[in-house]
């Protein structure tokens, strides 16, 4: 006999799910945050400032120049005077009649021409000149020893002062010769220049040697351009002493000047006293005390 089926076993129905809806995002409450306090401004202490003084203006230079230049018998001096080591051209400034107190140096270009640029301006008794100087002590007799110029008395802003031609070439004295005595009158000689356009003085002084006496000295009216003078001892000056005598040069607006040397020279007032003062000179001199 077949075996019998098994009874079949309901299958049981599915059932419908509904769709499960996404959750609605709530947006989220801001939480609120009380501002802070203001914060208070800082308190100012009170500090006590001195007053700033104002700055001190600098003074300023005028704009102007002091020009000239430099000649050796009418041709234009070498480039390069007034450098260290070779005779200087110097700006001078005199204060109340005080000493000449140097200001500036300058030194010449190739035609001979120096220019000083913007010195001070000069105040009330204030006089600037502009010097050559030549010292004896190592200077060179090619030239002369010292030449100014005329004074300039005002200098100010936007000045310019050119104070001429500086002839330069020495002055030579011939005679009487150096240190020699000679009974009163003695004649004084001397070689003129070629600048034709100056004049001389003839002038002696005390103490030998010593640049403020030179520039102190005895001196004749002007000799125009004569080359000799005769004279006995000057008023103030003796025989039997000794002097030293020299020759100013005087050239108008150019300026003024004197020779490289000076010469001694003594007045005897006899022809005996010559020759005992001859005598003592040269004792003097062989033991080194003349």
């Amino acid at each position: 006999a077949l075996p019998t089926a098994p009874a079949a076993v309901p299958v049981p129905s599915a059932t419908a799910v509904a769709p499960t809806e996404p959750p609605t995002a709530e947006p989220a409450s801001p939480t609120a945050t009380e501002p802070p306090p203001p914060t208070e401004p800082p308190t100012a202490t009170e500090t006590a400032v001195p007053p700033t003084e104002p700055p001190t203006p600098t003074p300023k230079a005028p704009a102007g120049r002091i020009k000239g230049r430099l000649t050796d018998n009418g041709k234009p001096l070498a480039e390069g005077f007034g450098e260290p080591g070779l005779p200087q051209i110097e700006l001078r400034k005199q204060s109340g009649g005080g000493a000449w107190e140097k200001v500036a140096n300058s030194v010449t270009d190739r035609a001979g021409a120096f220019v000083f640029e913007s010195p001070p301006a000069l105040a009330p008794g204030e006089v600037y000149r502009v010097w050559w100087n030549n010292p004896t002590e190592d200077g060179a007799d090619l030239w002369v020893h010292r030449w100014w110029s005329r004074d300039i008395t005002a200098f100010g802003d936007g000045t310019d002062v050119d104070v001429g031609v500086f002839e330069l070439a020495d002055l030579k004295l011939t005679q009487p010769c150096h240190d020699c005595l000679q009974t009163a009158p003695i004649t004084f000689g001397w070689r003129a220049r070629s600048h034709t356009s100056e004049s001389y003085r003839w002038s002696v002084f005390d103490g030998c040697g010593d640049v403020e006496n030179r520039a102190n000295a005895f001196r004749t009216a002007s000799l125009g351009r004569k080359t000799e003078y005769t004279t006995s001892p000057p008023s103030g000056f003796r025989y039997d002493a000794r002097y030293c005598w020299y020759v100013l040069i005087e050239d108008g607006a150019n300026g003024t000047g004197w020779p490289f040397h000076d010469r001694r020279v003594q007045w005897c007032s006899s022809p005996e006293t010559c020759r005992g003062l001859n005598v003592l000179g040269n004792t003097l001199l062989r033991v080194g005390r003349w």
